[in-house]
């Protein structure tokens, strides 16, 4: 409830949060005596109503998300943001648009992984400092060998 609360004073009252419900749901009748009473609901874990969360977060430009109008339906920060406003997996930024590698990836048997970290192991796992260590020494060696 303490959420739906936030989301009446970032919308300037009850009334303006109703008005911000009904321009984005047609034909929704939803008005200030609706938010009253999802304010004052025995089950303020409830509230607001799953059909409005989508529509309160558009209005308040997301200064409140999904998830914080209600972790229930949206146990996840990044649940139900516009495409702009989503977090970005880390994945995304090894690969191109179309599946390709991008630099400093290889295709190998196959798979695709990373080849310009030495901090890393075959499978994305960290090295410990000791292993990094000795492959710094072993591609040190090989470029004056070269």
């Amino acid at each position: 409830m303490e959420s739906l609360q936030q989301a009446v004073d970032l919308a300037h009252g009850q009334a303006q949060l109703a008005r911000g419900i009904r321009e984005r749901i047609p034909g929704s009748k939803i008005s200030q005596p609706h938010v009253y009473k999802w304010l004052n609901s025995p089950n303020p874990d409830q509230m607001p109503p799953a059909d409005v969360v989508l529509a309160i977060a558009d209005f308040l430009e997301y200064r409140m998300t999904p998830h914080d109008l209600r972790p229930d339906l949206y146990p996840n920060p990044g649940d139900a943001l516009p495409s702009h406003m989503a977090p970005v997996c880390k994945c995304a930024s090894t690969f191109g648009e179309f599946g390709e590698p991008r630099s400093g990836v290889e295709r190998r048997d196959g798979d695709r992984r990373q080849v310009s970290d030495p901090d890393f192991g075959d499978f994305g796992e960290p090295r410990d400092g000791e292993r990094r260590e000795e492959d710094r020494r072993r591609s040190d060696g090989d470029e004056a060998a070269a």
